[in-house]
């Protein structure tokens, strides 16, 4: 894969504003995907996925970030408001008002479900989030085989987490200016249909939100982060039943993303997090790879010290 790109989403059907978002995002989408990327886990959870040979996605609304759904948004309002009041005609700024609201009405029934993976193997910060009492494991994987792969249960896409808000400003500004740049050159007719109007505004909203999922609150920055992605009413449409599972914040809906025949998942390494007995846990690992048909990876302990 050469670049990291945005779906073909077939909603709303006959959109005007389609591809205003992908465009926006080309100057800041990596052009290259890395060749491997990690992803931090417990034991537990590296357990069940070189076990069950399956992710979890898990619904966005439900992550560590309680803000994860809404800080995007929240940019993408900022710009529109602001883009509003620049706005002579009163038409235009009550036309720009009801898409923010239409925007924000959507973000939660259309937020995606996410599988998190770093750039770096080996982080300090990571290690601390997911080595409270246990030891933590770093899994890497090919993510070149998991950007809307077939022969797998969903499709998921694989994009980079913009966290410079500047970016994220500038990326806003230019969907919400493209798409009231293609507004005005409907016809007229069209611009005076009630009907119509509503369908542009709900086409309007989808468009903005799509560059949401690629928002992040900078204070995360430290953690590297990439997402492979899906809105979750999609993969439900797609024939997935949302599982559960206990989290912080009581049940946790998650999506288990597996291959449909007995392929392995595309893993190339795995970093035993730190802890006090790195010789005994590189063995048990070493042994766990062979026994779920993951021999040969690369197999390393981190020398970081947890205090």
């Amino acid at each position: 894969m050469s670049q990291v790109g945005l779906p073909d989403t077939p909603l709303p059907k006959g959109s005007p504003f389609m591809g205003i978002a992908r465009s926006a995002l080309d100057t800041y989408r990596p052009q290259q995907t890395p060749k491997e990327l990690y992803h931090y886990t417990s034991t537990s959870g590296l357990l069940g996925i070189l076990t069950n040979h399956s992710l979890w996605f898990t619904d966005t609304r439900y992550l560590n970030d309680s803000s994860e759904v809404l800080w995007g948004v929240g940019v993408v309002t900022k710009v529109a408001e602001a883009f509003a009041n620049t706005r002579k005609e009163d038409r235009d700024k009550i036309l720009v008002d009801r898409v923010v609201q239409r925007l924000e009405t959507i973000s939660m029934p259309n937020r995606a479900a996410v599988f998190c993976l770093c750039e770096s193997a080996n982080l300090l910060n990571q290690w601390r989030d997911y080595g409270r009492d246990v030891v933590s494991y770093s899994l890497g994987f090919d993510p070149t085989k998991l950007h809307m792969p077939e022969g797998y249960n969903f499709p998921p896409i694989l994009i980079k987490m913009i966290y410079d808000e500047a970016k994220q400003i500038e990326i806003a500004q230019r969907v919400v200016a493209g798409v009231y740049a293609k507004a005005m050159l409907l016809p007229a007719e069209t611009r005076d249909d009630p009907d119509r109007v509503s369908f542009l505004i709900d086409s309007a909203a989808h468009e903005l939100s799509l560059v949401t999922y690629w928002f992040k609150n900078p204070a995360f920055e430290a953690e590297q982060e990439w997402r492979l992605l899906l809105e979750a009413g999609m993969i439900q449409n797609m024939g997935n039943t949302p599982l559960f599972r206990p989290s912080h914040v009581g049940i946790t809906p998650y999506f288990e993303f597996k291959p449909t025949n007995e392929q392995l998942l595309p893993v190339t390494s795995l970093m035993v997090g730190p802890c006090s007995w790195p010789d005994a846990a590189m063995a048990a690992a070493h042994l766990l790879l062979n026994e779920r048909g993951y021999a040969g990876l690369r197999l390393n302990a981190s020398t970081i010290p947890i205090r």
